[in-house]
């Protein structure tokens, strides 16, 4: 009996793999904002969302903030986690940070 590893994926595993990464990828942010918005953290016993990110995700501050910012500018722009196809990517996202939060949507849609 071969081991998955020993076994190239055929196309369609591939796409199916590929689709399943992109949502997690793409759900991961909102549920680190609802993580930090109703903390989480700290029912997990963590001071802060910073201790838990870097402890119990690996992330480093810079980067666990740089999802919550995506995750929240999604939400400002309509998109949410249940419509993984149309979420935009965080690269995406994360430049609005720097535009005021009532001029994000018309900067996203004429982009």
């Amino acid at each position: 009996m071969s081991s998955l590893a020993e076994r190239a994926m055929t196309r369609d595993e591939a796409v199916e793999t590929d689709r399943l990464i992109k949502r997690h990828i793409n759900t991961t942010r909102y549920l680190l904002l609802d993580m930090r918005d109703r903390q989480g953290w700290k029912a997990l016993g963590y001071e802060s969302f910073k201790d838990y990110g870097e402890k119990e995700l690996g992330y480093k501050e810079t980067r666990i903030y740089q999802l919550v910012d995506a995750a929240e500018i999604g939400l400002q722009l309509g998109y949410d986690s249940t419509i993984v196809e149309s979420i935009p990517k965080e690269s995406q996202l994360r430049p609005l940070k720097a535009v005021p939060e009532a001029e994000r949507q018309a900067i996203w849609e004429e982009a």
